[in-house]
């Protein structure tokens, strides 16, 4: 399981959250090693799929949204609750969401790789503030 990495904020206030609530750090710049870690849970085929790995960055450095909060259980395993709902996951809320972007790439790309891992162009993707 991945780990994003937190600063301890003191005890989780959610409804049935019992362990401590963590807070993101604000300055964080994940390694390459972290990146490609996360981009081949998030279904990346690497090296092949090298150059969709700017989406795996983009994910990584996403804060959680509300109402969701970051939780640590007493053994040290990070999961997420729903502040609102009390809905528990053991993935971050916008996994599923930059899954779909690399779909999304995939099915895009027609172009030359070495093309696509020049920094400029490198497609943006959103910064997503809100799941729905």
């Amino acid at each position: 399981r991945l780990k994003r990495k937190m600063e301890n904020s003191g005890k989780c206030n959610a409804r049935a959250c019992t362990a401590m609530i963590l807070q993101e750090a604000d300055s964080y710049e994940p390694s390459n090693e972290e990146i490609e870690e996360y981009g081949r849970y998030l279904g990346l085929r690497l090296p092949d799929e090298k150059h969709l790995l700017h989406i795996a960055k983009t994910g990584l450095l996403q804060k959680t949204p509300e109402p969701w909060e970051v939780c640590a259980a007493d053994e040290g395993e990070i999961y997420y609750m729903n502040g609102d709902t009390g809905i528990v996951s053991w993935e971050h809320p916008l996994d599923g969401h930059f899954r779909e972007e690399i779909e999304k790439a995939r099915a895009n790309f027609s172009g030359d790789k070495e093309v696509m891992m020049e920094e400029e162009n490198i497609p943006e993707i959103p910064i997503v503030q809100q799941i729905e």
